[in-house]
């Protein structure tokens, strides 16, 4: 049986005892999930915002009516999956270890998720192949029209 790295280090350091600050923290994130909507709300439209606002900004030849529509299509597509993402993470089980080769990628396992957080993990993991279809796809064609 292995031990996975975090649990190694819990184990060694006894972050796991009783009454220790990480094991009430872990106590606590699992009882009562903190899911605010407007926080992932406004953290949503600020990226839908900044995004095409980043390259508008830079990039003068992407100041046309093409190049606008693909920038906030993808925008609005990146502000879709932060609000997912946002949403989703109260709801996280098993917090993957920052040590981890692709730890990031592993948070869109829908199984790491409580029941309510998995509809917003699917919502995201459609966004990423959205936005990777938009950007990659839609993009040139718009822009080498």
């Amino acid at each position: 049986m292995t031990v996975p790295l975090g649990g190694f280090l819990r184990r060694l350091f006894r972050a796991d005892r009783p009454g220790s600050p990480i094991a009430e923290n872990d106590k606590r994130i699992q009882q009562v999930p903190m899911d605010n909507t407007r926080v992932p709300l406004a953290l949503a439209l600020l990226v839908a915002i900044a995004l095409p606002a980043a390259f508008f900004a830079s990039a003068p030849s992407l100041r046309t009516t093409l190049g606008a529509v693909w920038l906030v299509g993808a925008g609005v597509i990146m502000g879709w999956i932060t609000y997912n993402d946002r949403r989703a993470a109260p709801y996280l089980s098993d917090r993957p270890s920052i040590w981890t080769m692709g730890w990031k990628l592993s948070r869109l396992d829908p199984s790491r998720y409580a029941e309510v957080g998995r509809a917003f993990v699917h919502r995201e993991i459609l966004g990423v192949v959205a936005m990777t279809i938009w950007w990659l796809g839609v993009g040139p064609m718009l822009l080498f029209r």
